[in-house]
């Protein structure tokens, strides 16, 4: 059925709920209310390192790439060399989420403690998973509480910032690889 603009509720007015939807909306809140929350911490002290990476995810869907596909590009400070790291995902994730592994990749990548990374990605739902620390999607919040049990492990504080997809350098090593099966940015 179509609603005309006199049947919309207005932010004023009262609505009414079956016993069903108020059973639903009350066990959707006690759910969400069960989940633990992750609190941003502070950077207390000056890192012991500060590491640069970039991370995508592609679908491949019109590539020669058999499987989704998730690239990690860490700069090793100092000698302007970098390493790739790539991890399928499976196909019946959303792109979001392939991103979002991406990022955990990183995290696991890292070596010592106390470390900032200052992580650029083109999904701004990645990001804004990462930076709220919450999700609407239930595999994502898995995968969101493995990231924080990983900084929380290695003492890495994580800054995340938007670059555009034509700008991302791990947008290449996510789509191909070379005749013997090397992934370059």
């Amino acid at each position: 059925p179509t609603r005309r603009s006199s049947d919309l509720i207005s932010w004023n007015s009262s609505i009414e709920l079956s016993v069903d939807e108020l059973q639903g909306l009350s066990a959707a809140w006690a759910r969400r209310g069960s989940q633990g929350v992750c609190l941003a911490r502070p950077l207390s002290q000056k890192p012991n390192d500060i590491i640069w990476a970039a991370v995508d995810a592609a679908t491949n869907e019109n590539s020669d790439m058999k499987e989704p596909m998730t690239a990690a590009v860490i700069y090793n400070k100092g000698n302007n060399n970098h390493t790739i790291h790539r991890k399928s995902f499976r196909r019946d994730q959303h792109i979001a989420l392939g991103e979002l592994l991406a990022i955990k990749l990183v995290l696991e990548k890292i070596q010592g403690f106390n470390v900032l990374v200052i992580l650029a990605t083109d999904s701004l739902t990645a990001k804004r998973w990462v930076e709220g620390r919450n999700a609407h999607n239930e595999e994502a919040l898995v995968i969101l509480k493995e990231i924080f049990s990983i900084m929380d492990e290695k003492q890495i504080r994580l800054y995340c910032i938007y670059v555009p997809t034509k700008l991302n350098v791990s947008d290449r090593p996510s789509r191909e690889i070379d005749e013997i099966g090397r992934a370059s940015c």
